[in-house]
């Protein structure tokens, strides 16, 4: 699993964090710019995705800059430290300098000035519904993901049953 989540993550070496959003706790990073009209909006929704499921964190040098259990609505105005810190990041000009997995479904990617994503997936299910993270390609419509039950390739419109007719 590590070889083909270490070439398949290569797709976003030279991409910049462009932008990222939150659907419940799950993290949605954009890299490179893609622009698509969603309800008479133009939006980025980068070259490339990664939705996060899995336990993460954001560090830099030797500090956790945000780190996925930082959904604290202990902050003023109904914001909360995660998405506040996300859109600090995302303001600054990260490009994904190289990648390495392991054989769990983890990764990290560096980034310049010595900034790091560390994803760690912590589930020892084995069930089809338990996804750690997914890649989306929006260039050429598809997405790897990553879970309990492997990695697998699927069309951009996926579910369980597609996956489950092709195995």
């Amino acid at each position: 699993m590590k070889i083909e989540i270490e070439e398949k993550l290569q797709l976003l070496v030279g991409k910049q964090l462009s932008r990222s959003t939150r659907a419940a706790d799950m993290e949605c990073m954009k890299f490179g710019i893609l622009n698509k009209e969603f309800e008479g909006e133009l939006l980025n929704i980068g070259e490339y995705g990664l939705h996060l499921q899995s336990p993460w964190r954001i560090v830099r040098n030797d500090k956790i800059v945000i780190g996925s259990m930082d959904l604290s609505w202990e902050v003023r105005g109904g914001r909360n430290l995660r998405d506040l810190n996300m859109k600090i990041l995302t303001t600054k000009s990260l490009t994904v300098t190289s990648i390495s997995a392991d054989n769990f479904g983890g990764f990290t990617l560096h980034f310049e000035n010595n900034v790091v994503l560390e994803v760690i997936p912590c589930l020892s299910s084995k069930s089809e519904h338990a996804e750690y993270w997914r890649l989306l390609d929006n260039v050429n419509n598809g997405h790897l993901v990553v879970g309990g039950d492997g990695l697998y390739n699927t069309p951009e419109k996926d579910n369980h049953q597609d996956k489950e007719k092709s195995e």
